[in-house]
This record gives structure tokens, C-alpha cells and sequence, in this order.
């Protein structure tokens, strides 16, 4: 009886250990908000199209067809998150196609 007792107590003690480590790794994340998000997103296409763009060296009609390309991706992949209405998505992709 007593190995039984002092097994109980074990499981509950390492139970409650578990618990609590838990939830203070739950607590410690960062929310970010709606808008760094949506700013986060906006700087990744500009870097990406600025990158893609730069390894072209110059080369109008190939800076042109990459850059088109590249808009209507990031048209795509904008269309399909949560974060942007048809609206924004529009000013966005306007703003890249002055960008680069």
C-alpha cells in the first residue's frame, strides 16, 4: 500500500509539472497584429520583386515580363489571404508595380 500511495503522489506531482510548464510556454508567444502582418507581407513582395528584378542587370523587356509575372503571383497569393479585401489588394498591387 505504501509503493501505491507514493507512486500516486509521483504521477500527480510530475501531472501538475507538466501543467504548468504548459501553460507558461502558451503565454510567452507574441501576437502580432492584423497590420504587421499585412506590412510584414507587403515588405516580403517588395524584397522579392527588388531581388528577382535586380538579377535581370538592366534588360528592359525581360525587367517588364518578370516584374508582370511577378504581379499577377502576388496578385494570386494575395487574393487567397485573409488579411486583404479586393481593395487593398488593388492599392498593393499598384504600389509594387511603381516599386522596383
Amino acid at each position: 500500500m505504501d509503493t501505491e500511495v507514493i507512486f500516486s503522489l509521483f504521477a500527480i506531482a510530475v501531472l501538475i509539472i507538466v501543467i504548468v510548464i504548459t501553460f507558461k510556454q502558451t503565454n510567452t508567444n507574441q501576437v502580432r497584429s492584423k497590420a504587421n502582418k499585412k506590412i510584414d507581407i507587403i515588405n516580403g513582395y517588395k524584397k522579392r520583386l527588388h531581388d528577382e528584378l535586380l538579377l535581370l542587370n538592366g534588360e528592359q523587356e525581360a525587367i517588364k515580363n518578370k516584374k508582370s509575372a511577378l504581379l499577377k503571383e502576388f496578385n494570386m497569393e494575395l487574393s487567397r489571404n485573409i488579411f486583404f479585401d479586393k481593395d487593398e489588394i488593388r492599392e498593393v498591387i499598384l504600389d509594387l508595380s511603381r516599386y522596383g
